[in-house]
C-alpha cells in the first residue's frame, strides 16, 4: 500500500511540474507578439490555435490533482497545488487584455471609474458626490505606493479581488464544512463568474467580501472574542462605503441569520425542532444589523444633502439601483431582432450562465440532503450556522430566479446574480462532498442500490468542475461565442476621440457608430473634471440614411462630426448580426464619395468626417 501511495505521489509531482512548464509556455506565447489592433474576439487571436487546447488541459489537470488529493492520498496538501494551477491559468484569462497590451479592458463604467481615480490623485480629495469610494481609494493608495500608472493598477484590481474571494471562501467553508468539502468549495470559487474580475465594478467587489463577513459573523456567534468583534465591526462599517446596495443586502442577511439561529435549534441527534423563545440557548442580537443600518442611513443622507434631497430621494435612489427592468423583458426585444429560435436562445443562455445554474442545481442538491438526512458536519452549532446560511441563500434564490421564469417582481436577476455567485461555492463544495461519500447517506433510498465506484465518482466530479470552469473562461470576455464583440479598447479606438477633443470645434456635435463614448474616454484620459469634449448625439441612422436622403449632410441636417470604425462595423453586421445588417460596404462607398462629408482623420481603425448641409 505504501509503495502504491509513493508511486502516486511521484506521478503527481511529475504531472505538476509538466503543467507549470506548460503554463509558463502559454504566458510567453500570449505576450510574445505585439497587438495588431482591435481583435473582434480575444479567443481567436494570432496566437497558436492549440493555445486554448493546452489551457483546457491545465484546468483539467488541476482538477485531477485536487480530486486525487481528496479521495486518494490521505493527509496531504496536493490540493493546494491543484488550486494554484487553476488560479494561475484563470489569471491568464483575466489579464489577457493587459498581456496583449491594450490600454483598457472595456469602455463604459470602467472608464468613468478610472477617471474618478485620476480625480482623487489630482485633487487629493474624494469627489463629494461619490457614494461608493472604497474601491477608488484602494486603487489610489496602490498607485501611490507602487508609483505606477492608473490604467495598469486598474487592470489588477479585479484579479486582486478574485484571489481574495477564493481566500474568503476557504475561510468560511473551512469553518462551516468538513475539510474535504471546504477544499471542494474553494475549488468551486475559482470559477470566472463575472466581468468584475476584469473591470472596476464596486457592487461586485462588495459582494465578493460577503464570505469574509459571514465567516467573522459565525465566529462571533461561537464566542465573544474581542478580535473577531473588532474585525467584524470594521468590515460592516467599511461595507457602507463599498456600495450601499450591498450594505442593504447584508443587513437583510444578518437579520435572517439572527432570527434563523433562534428558530433553528439542534438536538443531540442533529434533528430539527422549533425552539421555544423562552429558552436561553440562543439570544437574538441585532447590534451588527443596527450598526450597519445607522451607518448606511447617515452615509446616504450625508451625500444626498449635497443636492438638497429629502428622505424620499434616498428611497428613490435604491429604487433606481434595484428596481430595474427584468432581464427577460430587456432580452426579448433583442432576440426578436436577431431572429433567434427558442433553441438558440437556450444554448446562448447555457453559454452565458450555464456554469452558474449548474452550481445552483448542485446547491439545491446539497440543501435537500442536508435537511433530509441531517448528516453531521461537525459541531451542532455549525450545523445551525449552515442552516441559517441556507435560509438566506434560498430567499435570495427566489428573488433571483423569478426574473428568469416569470418577472413576478421588478428585481433584476442581472443584479441579484452577483449576490448568488458569492453564496454558491460553499454549497457546491458540500454537494460534491456528499456525492463522493454517497454510500454513507443511508436514508437516501434513491442511491441505495447504485454501485458506483469511487473512481467513477471522481471522474464525474472532474467533468462537472471542468464544464463549469471552461464555460466561465469562454464567457467572461464578450465574443461571438456569446453573440457579442470583444470589449477591449485599442489605441486606435482611443486616439480618434482624443484627436477630435484636441483639434476639433467643441461646439459641433458628434454622431457615429462603433466608438466608445466621448465623455468616457475623456474621463479615463483626463479625469471626470475635464469637460472639454463635444456633445454626443447618439448613433447615426442605419445605412447613414441613404435610403431616405441623397447625402449624409441631409441626414444629419447640419454641421456635424461623424466618427466611425468601418472594419469593426462591417464585421459586426456581416458575421455577428447579419439579420440586422445596419451598415454594408456599399454604404461606406457612398459615404467616401459623398461631397457633404470631408474626411479629416484616419488611423486605420477610426475615421472622422466633417459633414455639412451642402
Amino acid at each position: 500500500m505504501a509503495f502504491k501511495q509513493n508511486n502516486k505521489s511521484l506521478f503527481l509531482k511529475v504531472h505538476l511540474i509538466l503543467c507549470f512548464l506548460l503554463l509558463s509556455f502559454l504566458y510567453v506565447q500570449i505576450t510574445s507578439k505585439s497587438v495588431p489592433g482591435y481583435e473582434f474576439s480575444i479567443y481567436l487571436t494570432d496566437i497558436s490555435p492549440f493555445f486554448w487546447v493546452f489551457f483546457s488541459i491545465l484546468i483539467i489537470s488541476g482538477l485531477f490533482i485536487i480530486v486525487s488529493s481528496i479521495v486518494g492520498i490521505k493527509e496531504n496538501n496536493w490540493w493546494k497545488y491543484g488550486i494554484l494551477l487553476i488560479v494561475l491559468s484563470n489569471l491568464l484569462v483575466i489579464l489577457i487584455y493587459f498581456l496583449r497590451g491594450y490600454p483598457f479592458p472595456a469602455g463604459g463604467d470602467h472608464l468613468t471609474h478610472v477617471g474618478i481615480v485620476k480625480d482623487i490623485l489630482h485633487n487629493n480629495t474624494i469627489p463629494i458626490n461619490l457614494i461608493y469610494p472604497t474601491i477608488h481609494i484602494l486603487i489610489t493608495e496602490i498607485i501611490l505606493m507602487l508609483n505606477t500608472s492608473t490604467s495598469t493598477i486598474c487592470y489588477f484590481i479585479g484579479p486582486i479581488f478574485y484571489l481574495l474571494f477564493i481566500l474568503y471562501t476557504y475561510l468560511l467553508s473551512k469553518y462551516l464544512l468538513p475539510f474535504s468539502a471546504a477544499v471542494l468549495a474553494t475549488t468551486a470559487s475559482t470559477i470566472l463568474y463575472c466581468y468584475y474580475y476584469i473591470q472596476i465594478f464596486p457592487m461586485g467587489s462588495a459582494f465578493i467580501t460577503f464570505p469574509l463577513i459571514f465567516y467573522l459573523y459565525f465566529k462571533r456567534l461561537n464566542g465573544n472574542f474581542i478580535n473577531i468583534n473588532i474585525c467584524l465591526l470594521i468590515c460592516l462599517y467599511s461595507m457602507v462605503f463599498f456600495h450601499p446596495v450591498s450594505s442593504f443586502v447584508l443587513i437583510i442577511s444578518m437579520l435572517i441569520m439572527e432570527f434563523g439561529q433562534k428558530i433553528i435549534s439542534i438536538d443531540a441527534d442533529n434533528s430539527f425542532r422549533i425552539s421555544t423563545f423562552n429558552k436561553p440557548s440562543y439570544k437574538i442580537s441585532v447590534i451588527p444589523s443596527l450598526i450597519l443600518t445607522i451607518s448606511l442611513i447617515l452615509w446616504i443622507w450625508t451625500n444626498y444633502s449635497v443636492w438638497n434631497q429629502t428622505v424620499s430621494s434616498v428611497f428613490s435612489w435604491f429604487g433606481n439601483e434595484l428596481l430595474v427592468e427584468p432581464m427577460i423583458g430587456k432580452a426579448q426585444e433583442g432576440f426578436d431582432k436577431l431572429g433567434f429560435s427558442s433553441l438558440e436562445i437556450f444554448f446562448l443562455f447555457i453559454k452565458k450562465f450555464g456554469h452558474i445554474f449548474i452550481y445552483f442545481a448542485l446547491s439545491i442538491f446539497a440543501i435537500c440532503i442536508f435537511f433530509y438526512n441531517k448528516i453531521s458536519i461537525g459541531k451542532k452549532e455549525k450545523y445551525s450556522y449552515l442552516a441559517s446560511y441556507i435560509i438566506f441563500f434560498l430567499m435570495i434564490s427566489v428573488i433571483w430566479i423569478t426574473d428568469y421564469v416569470k418577472p413576478l417582481t421588478t428585481l433584476s436577476s442581472g443584479r441579484m446574480i452577483w449576490i448568488m455567485t458569492s453564496l454558491l461555492p460553499p454549497l457546491v463544495g458540500l454537494a460534491i462532498y456528499y456525492f463522493l461519500h454517497i454510500n454513507k447517506i443511508h436514508s437516501l433510498h434513491i442511491f441505495q442500490n447504485q454501485d458506483i465506484k469511487n473512481k467513477y465518482r471522481s471522474y464525474i466530479v472532474i467533468f462537472i468542475f471542468a464544464i463549469c470552469l471552461l464555460i466561465g473562461v469562454f464567457s467572461i470576455h464578450p465574443s461571438p461565442f456569446v453573440v457579442a464583440s470583444s470589449s477591449e479598447l485599442s489605441e486606435g479606438m482611443i486616439d480618434g476621440p482624443i484627436w477630435l477633443m484636441n483639434n476639433g470645434n467643441l461646439n459641433i456635435n458628434v454622431t457615429g457608430a462603433g466608438n466608445p463614448e466621448f465623455r468616457r474616454v475623456s474621463s479615463a484620459i483626463y479625469g471626470n473634471n475635464y469637460r472639454h469634449f463635444p456633445s454626443w448625439e447618439g448613433n447615426v441612422l442605419d445605412h447613414f440614411g441613404y435610403g431616405a436622403n441623397n447625402s449624409i449632410g441631409q441626414t444629419l441636417n447640419g454641421e456635424r462630426y461623424l466618427i466611425l470604425r468601418p472594419d469593426y462595423l462591417l464585421q459586426l453586421y456581416r458575421d455577428l448580426f447579419p439579420t440586422i445588417n445596419r451598415y454594408t460596404e456599399n454604404d461606406f462607398d457612398k459615404l467616401n464619395s459623398d461631397s457633404s462629408a470631408c474626411l479629416i482623420y484616419d488611423n486605420n481603425d477610426t475615421i472622422i468626417f466633417h459633414t455639412s448641409r451642402t
